[in-house]
């Protein structure tokens, strides 16, 4: 960190103190006591009276007036016969980011992004007309990219830089750039209107892009950690040889690095905690059940309906608030989903049935633990030996992936994607169809409950139903949890959004509680309403 700190001292875009006459008069001093701090660091940290006075050129009367006053403000201090950097400089390090930890948070998903790509990355913020690199992660290679900490480089060249003017006001992108295009390489872009469509592409697709621009040979990939306002902070980046970082590489590497800076951004934002009164989450029928399950919201006709694991029956709530059976089964119920063109879909172990069209579809040699429907009625079931995968009409599977432990639950996302939620390793999965890759959204601590259920809050956030744990949690796009509201049951079992996003039902359970823990949570079995939507 010391070095650092050093380093940023003379290889920032200022006046340099290794020239004499680009020292301003009377300022002489100032450069031969940095020079002084260079030559401790530059030597492991400790240099004796010889040493200093050789490397700096400066006469022994001299060199023992500047280290008598370094040593008095705590940035040098005496050991044996040598000098060394004094913990002064440790004070001033730690708050140079204090105000928001940008390194500390950014330092996780830089060494993720390192470690995925193979490549060095890096974290910038913006310094003059220009971005400051304040960390690094190297790449695994021998010829990597090793940009020094503490440089400033230009704008218009960088990916970093073109992140950063990609979401700033026109004006401000203006005046930052007037007079400043410069060709560093034959690749750089010196022409406004081009760097203008330049910048228009970066915010689009959430990624900048430095083609060869700033050094030939050399690519680079930066997003923009942007803060509430869409204002940027910080970029982060990842840089390599042209021929290792293809242009068709880029495109994936776009997406780690967005991904990392909205990691990023999400951590620097605090955690609300809902306060909801009892009036908040009354429960909504008269009659507690056993085990809630899947929640779905009708828009059209405002009909809530879910089902009832172990009454094995499926339920709905009408717009006056009145609770019907509208079917009962013979077997247990593990999910119910509900779709489009045929209605409720009900997934028992061993089969799926279709009350409304009286069908029933048996599953070929598996066996289900979840399901859900998505916005293409599209049936997905994860089965016992922790599989999951698309149901077709004759009961086989198809786009098997493996699980890395058993569902609870799963839920399909307006963005088409498949949540897999596990009780049992205490995380959510998304899945996406397209690409096929399952990856890791969220980790629940055990403090927090067990998640039990997923539903898309319509805003790019999400909720999560906890067993064991009285509260819902609401993550933000990148799984990070912005929100926590009371319940007054242990165990959610799942939940909905309704009411064009003013409400969440929230199910529950009451089955495998003992009679002393009713005590402290009569309501358990019921269905609960939560008002949300402000935020």
């Amino acid at each position: 960190m010391v070095e650092r700190l050093c380093r940023s001292l003379n290889q920032r875009d200022t006046i340099s103190v290794k020239d004499p006459k680009a020292i301003p008069a009377g300022a002489a001093l100032i450069g031969k006591a940095i020079d002084i701090l260079e030559a401790i660091s530059h030597n492991g940290g400790a240099a004796d009276h010889a040493l200093l006075s050789k490397s700096c050129n400066l006469s022994r009367p001299t060199l023992y007036r500047i280290l008598q006053a370094l040593s008095a403000r705590g940035l040098v201090r005496p050991a044996d016969s040598q000098f060394m950097l004094g913990y002064g400089f440790l004070d001033m390090a730690t708050q140079v980011w204090a105000s928001s930890d940008l390194t500390t948070v950014a330092a996780g998903e830089l060494k993720r992004l390192r470690d995925i790509t193979g490549e060095t990355a890096y974290l910038a913020v913006m310094e003059g007309a220009g971005v400051l690199s304040i960390g690094r992660f190297q790449g695994a290679h021998s010829k990597r990219s090793s940009a020094a900490l503490g440089s400033v480089k230009p704008l218009h060249c960088t990916s970093q830089g073109k992140a950063f003017l990609a979401h700033l006001p026109q004006a401000q992108r203006d005046r930052l750039l007037e007079g400043s295009l410069v060709a560093l390489t034959e690749r750089t872009i010196t022409d406004p209107i081009l760097l203008d469509v330049e910048l228009a592409k970066t915010r689009a697709r959430g990624y900048a892009l430095d083609d060869e621009e700033i050094v030939m040979g050399t690519r680079c990939v930066g997003a923009p950690v942007l803060d509430d306002s869409g204002m940027p902070i910080a970029a982060v980046s990842v840089a390599g040889p042209s021929f290792r970082i293809t242009l068709a590489r880029t495109e994936y590497l776009g997406q780690e690095v967005k991904e990392a800076a909205h990691h990023i951004a999400a951590r620097l934002t605090p955690r609300k905690v809902g306060q909801v009164s009892a009036l908040d989450y009354l429960p909504v029928t008269e009659q507690p059940g056993f085990h809630g399950l899947d929640p779905h919201w009708n828009a059209k006709s405002g009909v809530l309906s879910w089902a009832d694991r172990y009454a094995s029956a499926l339920l709905q709530r009408d717009t006056s608030g009145l609770v019907t059976e509208a079917a009962t089964f013979s077997k247990r119920i593990e999910a119910f989903a509900m779709t489009k063109a045929v209605g409720p879909a009900v997934f028992h172990e061993d089969e799926v049935v279709f009350p409304e069209l009286g069908r029933r579809t048996p599953f070929i040699g598996f066996k289900v633990l979840a399901g859900c429907a998505d916005q293409a009625d599209n049936l997905w079931v994860s089965t016992s030996e922790n599989r999951l995968g698309r149901l077709r009409a004759d009961g086989s599977l198809i786009d098997t992936i493996d699980l890395p432990c058993a569902a609870t639950s799963l839920a399909a996302m307006q963005d088409r994607s498949v949540f897999v939620v596990s009780a049992e390793g205490g995380s959510l999965h998304r899945f996406d169809p397209t690409t096929r890759r399952l990856r890791l959204f969220a980790n629940i601590s055990r403090a927090a409950g067990m998640p039990s259920g997923v539903a898309d809050a319509g805003d790019g956030g999400y909720w999560l139903a906890l067993t064991g744990g009285w509260s819902v949690l609401r993550l933000n796009d990148v799984g990070e949890i912005s929100q926590s509201s009371a319940l007054p049951i242990a165990d959610a079992t799942g939940l909905c959004v309704g009411e064009d996003g003013r409400a969440l039902f929230v199910t529950s359970a009451r089955h495998r509680l003992r009679r002393e823990e009713l005590i402290h949570a009569p309501l358990s079995g019921h269905v609960f309403r939560l008002p949300v939507g402000t935020g």
